[in-house]
């Protein structure tokens, strides 16, 4: 008998003693499943205050979530509900935000495509410098709203700026067009020019001196209404104040 009560001693001290190891570990347990949950909940408050919009924020309650995932099988249940209840919260905030912001995305883009749309219609319509010189007032605005604009798509963004880039080469095709026609309108009146200076030289009489003022005023008319650079206009003036001169000097002949 005495063997047996020493015996059950030590085996009752066997269970007190395991039992104090289970009740510490569980404690330590609770402890660490607690410090946890508060970090896990601090984290969550911050991602949920952040910009919803932002890729990171959807990366970072990812994150959140297989964390939570992990530790799921030693949280209270309390805790894991809690806490898995705010994360879902969190998703859906930013599954709002991302629609409200596709939503004003589009409408942004609409406003602007119909605007450059129009703008390059009109190019293709009448491709004068005129129509060139209202479509750069027209676009200005369109290109300082691009540069700050935030509620636009990257893919949006881009297909503005190809319309920017296909009105921008209308505009530079038009001129160029304009400018390749200044130059033959130049030629041509330089060539009426040098043979009025022909005529001139060549006036016998009075008449002929009439016919020569009738031409330089027709052939002045033509410079003032060509499209001429300042350069040639003024060269243009020039040569004809000098034929002007000579007239004079042959009417006073």
């Amino acid at each position: 008998f005495d063997r047996m009560a020493i015996q059950v001693r030590r085996c009752f001290a066997e269970i007190r003693r395991l039992r104090f190891r289970q009740e510490k570990m569980m404690a330590e347990r609770q402890a660490r499943a607690s410090e946890f949950a508060e970090e896990l909940q601090q984290e969550i408050n911050e991602a949920t205050s952040a910009n919803p919009a932002s890729p990171d924020t959807w990366q970072t309650f990812g994150d959140l979530d297989r964390r939570l995932r992990e530790s799921w099988h030693w949280l209270p249940e309390e805790q894991r509900q809690a806490l898995k209840t705010k994360i879902d919260a969190g998703f859906q905030k930013i599954k709002a935000a991302r629609a409200a912001f596709a939503a004003e995305s589009a409408k942004v883009f609409a406003e602007c495509n119909d605007v450059l749309s129009d703008i390059l219609f009109a190019l293709e319509e009448e491709a004068s410098k005129d129509a060139a010189l209202e479509a750069i007032e027209r676009i200005k605005p369109i290109r300082l709203q691009l540069r700050t604009e935030s509620r636009l798509l990257w893919n949006q963004r881009q297909e503005l700026n190809g319309i920017l880039n296909a009105i921008s080469s209308s505009i530079n095709e038009v001129f160029e067009k304009a400018s390749t026609q200044a130059v033959q309108e130049y030629n041509r009146l330089k060539a009426d020019m040098e043979e009025l200076e022909k005529k001139i030289k060549s006036a016998a009489n009075w008449q002929s001196a009439n016919a020569l003022i009738d031409a330089h005023k027709a052939l002045s008319a033509q410079i003032r209404d060509a499209d001429l650079s300042i350069f040639a206009r003024k060269e243009c003036r020039g040569e004809m104040d000098r034929l002007w001169d000579d007239i004079s000097e042959r009417l006073q002949a």
